[in-house]
């Protein structure tokens, strides 16, 4: 992860090379701050940095007219009182200013999320790219942003383009070396403070800062719990917004059952969850409120994905534990003298056969079982699997069971709606809880194992 210092250094120097940036960061998390440190580097190299605030103006034309306003003051003060301009003009005199200019200008767009309430967001959109794409204009700009410009622009236009033009930045959580290089520390903030600090707020500039202010750690209060709590709701409320929440719960909570390998480097870069080179990196996925704070706000996804990990995880404990038991030909044994187990096993062969003549290479009979074959099996052989299902009784797991049974259907075949919310709430417990006690099995059996 790059510290502040550098990414204010990596999107000076793009700017400078006339390319377009665009930052995205959560609130609070000090886009302001970066976009200033930015346009305090490029003075410094001697360009002129022009910037506005998207939230404080009403329209599109508004931004246009106030950049023209800065760039070209005399020419501006003398069109004062005349009737505000449509938004192509404000454009075209914009343009007609900068095409004129020789010396470069870099926009700062900060707040750029305003344009999804502008009501000529749409125009403002295709003339700000057709700006700072055009090299005759020498301009280029740097966007800063709680959504992707690829968004914010598909809300507006339906379609894409700005996103293409720009280099895409994301900023994540404060490090230790930002803690030390930006803030003022009290003299009695010594590393281990630190280290503290950055756990408590999980790197989060807003909570950074309150840590710092009221030291919670010497003085406990259910105010400092209550700003954990607070921030935590809307970073997940953000990471909806970015179309990340069911990354962030499956990479976070588990189990990890879909390919996430874009959103894995976004959650990663925002601070979310460490990188598999430093797996010890204080991140958001390491907080505890924030872990509860996600779970709860994730009950309500589509439990396919957990109901189908407990499902697979399942069918392994059960070979793994009846080869152990009985063999190789568990299958046999456990079918003399229990019709239950006998239809299981007799329509698990069947759709084995199916899937022969169907694909070719069909899978073993056991990946044909579903929750109530696999339950019937492990309820013939419970005195096998009570250290497994240790918590509760065998009738209560049998209701855990049938239950997933019952949702299976319209959970695997893409129908999550004929399921009221509280029966998915209900399947995601459910599965939650097998999964729990496998691995607490499994953990232990490994242990016995060394």
């Amino acid at each position: 992860m790059s510290t502040r210092s550098e990414l204010v250094k990596r999107v000076a120097d793009f700017l400078a090379s006339s390319s377009n940036v665009a930052i995205h960061a959560s609130p609070g998390a000090g886009k302001t701050w970066i976009a200033d440190a930015v346009a305090d580097d490029l003075s410094v190299r001697g360009l002129e940095v022009i910037r506005v605030d998207l939230s404080t103006r009403s329209d599109g034309a508004v931004v246009l007219s106030d950049l023209r306003a800065v760039i070209d003051r005399e020419q501006h003060s003398r069109s004062l009182g005349s009737e505000p301009p449509s938004t192509y003009e404000a454009w075209n005199m914009l343009n007609s200013v900068l095409v004129a200019r020789k010396s470069k200008v870099v926009l700062i767009l900060d707040e750029f999320d305003a344009v999804l309430n502008y009501p000529d967001g749409l125009d403002f959109l295709k003339l700000i790219r057709e700006l700072i794409h055009r090299r005759a204009t020498n301009c280029n700009a740097l966007f800063a942003s709680r959504r992707s410009l690829e968004a914010i622009e598909a809300q507006v236009r339906g379609i894409s383009t700005l996103a293409s033009v720009c280099f895409a930045e994301y900023l994540g959580a404060v490090t230790d070396q930002d803690l030390v290089s930006f803030w003022e520390l009290p003299s009695d903030i010594r590393e281990k403070d630190r280290d503290e600090c950055l756990e408590w707020s999980a790197g989060h500039p807003s909570l950074v800062q309150y840590w710092l202010t009221t030291r919670p750690d010497l003085h406990p209060s259910d105010a400092a719990d209550m700003q954990q709590v607070e921030l935590m709701q809307r970073l997940v409320k953000y990471l909806d917004t970015l179309g990340l929440l069911s990354a962030a719960a499956q990479l976070v909570l588990g189990p990890v059952v879909d390919d996430w390998l874009r959103e894995r480097k976004q959650l990663i870069s925002l601070g979310v969850i460490p990188p598999v080179s430093d797996e010890h990196r204080t991140t958001l996925s390491g907080h505890e409120v924030f872990r509860e704070v996600l779970r709860r706000r994730t009950w309500s996804l589509n439990p396919w994905g957990i109901l189908g990990a407990a499902e697979i995880r399942v069918r392994a404990l059960v070979e793994n534990i009846l080869v152990a038991s009985e063999g190789a030909d568990w299958a046999k044994v456990i079918t003399k003298g229990n019709r239950g187990v006998e239809i299981a096993y007799s329509n698990a062969k069947d759709k084995q056969a199916q899937g022969a003549r169907q694909f070719g290479r069909p899978g073993t009979w056991l990946a044909y079982t579903y929750p109530r074959d696999l339950w019937t099996i492990v309820s013939s052989q419970w005195t096998l699997f009570s250290d497994v299902f240790n918590l509760g009784d065998k009738t209560s797991w049998k209701l855990r069971f049938e239950g997933l049974a019952l949702y299976r259907t319209p959970m695997a075949h893409n129908r999550p709606e004929s399921l009221s919310p509280d029966q998915r709430l209900q399947c995601r417990i459910f599965s939650e809880e097998i999964l729990e006690r496998i691995d607490v099995y499994e953990a232990n059996q490994l242990r016995v194992g060394k």
